[in-house]
């Protein structure tokens, strides 16, 4: 939009903070059929008013991975739709003769990994829930200490607890996770290792009453997980066909989209070079 373009967001997360050309906001109820329709809409103005960069967002795969796990059936069922919602949006592109100049780039912003009810960590099992806010929990829950506990204090009770946590003062942090420097970020972090919960007693407690288990998915573990990594599936004129990508990091999408739009990039943490040679040059 800065450099003369239109965009579009159909039911993106977060897209209210820029309001795009055209924007329909976060709907976690509207059917996929609706969500591309819309787009489709946009897609058929007229050249001066079509957007030339639109994003689009299904819920599917999200929920079921969280509520059932990343293996169930239900999981692959939910993918099956969103597999259906993209083919119909194909299908509504090529019929309105604009998919010889049309791109799709297909991306997950994280994996998930399987939880269990047999792998749960109840923080107030080392220290009193009177003597600790919790900020968040899990995979990674965020604390400051409360009362007449002190930092040290806190941390020194949770270092070494369970053999699933790692537990880090937010000075402390390892530098790759770029984390930490902030100061509303709570003084003291734990990280859970792969599949864990971090809850507390009452809390489990309440879950149980509603009916829910901690058997399912959950994402935001350690990034280096390859559980925890995401999908990137591109197609289009731009595009070359049959390149298989090295891993690389979702913020090194931006960039490459930039390039793809033949739009200067603005200051980032990406790099596209590992990324860039799926253009067509």
């Amino acid at each position: 939009m800065r450099h003369g373009g239109r965009s579009a967001a159909m039911s993106w997360p977060g897209s209210e903070a820029i309001h795009p050309t055209y924007w329909r906001p976060f709907d976690d109820r509207l059917p996929n059929a609706d969500r591309v329709k819309q787009v489709l809409e946009w897609l058929a103005l007229p050249d001066d008013r079509r957007p030339s960069f639109s994003t689009l967002y299904f819920s599917d795969v999200d929920h079921a991975g969280h509520d059932f796990g990343p293996d169930a059936p239900e999981t692959a069922a939910a993918a099956a739709r969103v597999d259906a919602a993209i083919g119909s949006l194909i299908q509504g592109v090529r019929t309105l003769g604009i998919d010889d100049r049309t791109s799709y780039v297909v991306v997950s912003d994280h994996g998930m990994a399987p939880t269990s009810d047999n792998r749960l960590i109840y923080l107030d099992d080392y220290v009193s829930a009177d003597d600790m806010e919790i900020v968040d929990t899990s995979p990674n829950a965020t604390l400051n200490p409360k009362g007449a506990m002190s930092e040290d204090t806190l941390y020194r009770k949770l270092a070494g607890a369970h053999p699933a946590l790692a537990v880090y003062r937010r000075t402390e942090l390892p530098a790759w996770l770029q984390y930490g420097t902030n100061p509303r970020i709570p003084s003291v972090l734990a990280l859970a290792e792969l599949g864990w919960t971090i809850t507390t007693r009452p809390a489990a407690q309440l879950r149980r009453a509603t009916g829910r288990s901690f058997t399912g998915g959950a994402h935001g573990y350690d990034p280096r997980y390859r559980e925890m990594h995401g999908l990137f599936v591109a197609s289009g004129p731009r595009l070359r066909r049959g390149v298989v990508l090295p891993e690389f990091r979702n913020v090194d999408i931006y960039g490459w989209l930039c390039a793809l739009l033949d739009v200067p990039a603005a200051p980032n943490d990406g790099d596209i070079r590992g990324v860039e040679r799926a253009l067509a040059r």
